[in-house]
């Protein structure tokens, strides 16, 4: 089986991924082996003390809407005997493409609510996987920062010429009408600090910089950084503007908080750019945050319905703790203004007001550590009586004080685990020519049964054989 990590994105994208995920049982020696991509993933002894039976199967809806699958799948197959190591390579590479002999991807589904689209198998292995750029033309260099960290990234930082011309030739090939990044790009370098001290936004040192003849040469003037055709020039940081390129190493997930969701398919965000200087976040759901007339929006892109939208403000982009205008109704808010925060941040860490991510232990520490210095906002004393203290503590004082926060009406959630799925065939020509149904799923409320053809195949096997069979009648499948 196959299946791609964000709803609704897999197709013509450049970050979302498809994964072939496999599960084999070995009832002889009761082992149970998981394979991702090909390859073997965990394995553990499993006694199966009765066979799985049933005459229909449903893939994608569990009890719980939260639960549910959301997100694309294809080549679901099940087959009467375990697959050898070799055999699921195959299909993990896009080599072969063979239907379940107990299960067919191809036999025929009943769909509810899901949509569908065809792709060549091998696309599915012919999937960029490395560094991804954002590119954003003509900003200054306050923007710049702050777009790639609040993308949860950073400017690049090229040690060589052949970096710099990598980079180049990657924004010639994605935007070659836009020549304003094909050159000049900022660096996230400054000697604000200590004139020709060279250092990253943390405090890093840098002093193996391939500086372009002449450069550096701005003195106390020109305290920024940026590359060149020929290296790296040292600049005002004020008086210019040069294009921002954001580099991706991964895929970066971001949490919508605030809007009281209990089902995290709706909290979580994918950023993409179609285009030059554009941002687009797609949620795990029916979920989109987009540039619409020049206004940020929030919308239901299932039910067409605009959630919010959001208000002006320098630099206007969506990431970090904004102001929405409600439309619809979001945690008993029926209109009206609502603070919402677009967060980068992984878990375990606080998000400031820009977007910036720090541990979590550094938030009400008594000290500035966000740049805005938002971690120290709505933190309180509190008052520990003594007789409330451990007979372990010192009986000198009967105050103790913690920062703490006040109220904590956005938080963090944590990450949810990622699946994806397979495929097979017998000749690689017709491989090349065949498209595979996709399905996509967005909810509790759609679902993909097997046809009453499935059901044959199915009786059949568990009638004449008796092996373990994968029930799932109360999954939907969701594409």
């Amino acid at each position: 089986m196959r299946c791609c990590d964000v709803g609704g994105c897999c197709c013509g994208t450049v970050t979302a991924r498809w994964h072939h995920l496999c599960f084999t049982y070995d009832y002889i020696h009761h082992i149970i082996s998981t394979f991702l991509d090909g390859e073997l993933n965990n394995e553990q002894e499993f006694l199966l003390l009765s066979p799985v039976y049933g005459n229909w199967a449903r893939l994608g809806q569990n009890f719980e809407a939260r639960n549910s699958f959301s997100g694309d799948l294809t080549q679901v197959n099940v087959w009467n005997r375990a697959l050898s190591h070799s055999e699921i390579q195959q299909m993990s590479l896009c080599e072969t493409d063979p239907q379940g002999s107990y299960i067919s991807w191809n036999a025929g589904w009943t769909l509810k609510a899901v949509s569908s689209y065809d792709l060549p198998l091998q696309q599915f292995c012919q999937q960029k996987i490395g560094k991804t750029y954002f590119f954003f033309p003509s900003v200054p260099d306050k923007t710049a920062h702050y777009i790639c960290q609040a993308l949860g990234t950073e400017l690049p930082w090229a040690r060589s010429m052949e970096e710099l011309h990598t980079l180049q030739n990657v924004s010639v090939a994605s935007y070659p009408n836009h020549d304003n990044c094909h050159a000049n790009y900022w660096m996230s370098l400054t000697d604000i600090v200590q004139e020709n001290v060279w250092s990253f936004p943390n405090g890093t040192l840098v002093d193996d910089i391939f500086w372009a003849p002449y450069e550096p040469n701005g003195l106390r003037y020109e305290n920024c950084a940026a590359l060149y055709r020929y290296g790296v020039v040292d600049i005002n940081c004020d008086m210019q503007i040069r294009c921002a390129v954001c580099t991706f190493y991964k895929q970066q997930r971001f949490s919508l908080l605030g809007i009281c969701e209990r089902e995290l398919r709706n909290v979580y965000f994918v950023a993409y750019q179609r285009n030059i200087s554009e941002l687009l976040f797609i949620g795990y759901g029916e979920y989109h945050i987009m540039l619409e007339d020049m206004t940020w929006v929030w919308i239901d892109v299932v039910n067409n319905v605009t959630i919010a939208r959001m208000e002006e403000v320098d630099p206007y982009f969506p990431m970090g703790k904004r102001w929405w205008n409600l439309e619809q109704e979001v945690c008993g808010q029926k209109h009206g203004r609502r603070q919402l925060m677009l967060s980068p941040c992984p878990p375990e860490h606080f998000t400031c007001d820009d977007a910036t991510c720090i541990p979590i232990y550094q938030r009400c520490d008594l000290k500035y550590d966000c740049r805005d210095n938002s971690d120290e906002y709505e933190c309180q004393l509190v008052d520990f009586s003594q007789r409330r203290l451990s007979s372990r503590c010192s009986s000198t004082s009967s105050l103790r004080h913690q920062h703490l926060r006040s109220s904590t009406p956005i938080k963090d959630v944590p990450p949810r685990p990622k699946r994806k799925f397979l495929s097979d065939r017998s000749m690689q020509e017709e491989l090349e020519k065949t498209l595979l149904s996709i399905s996509s799923i967005f909810g509790s409320d759609t679902d993909m049964t097997l046809s009453n053809k499935s059901e044959d195949i199915i009786r059949g096997v568990s009638e004449s054989e008796n092996i373990p069979y994968v029930e799932s009648s109360n999954h939907h499948y969701n594409h």
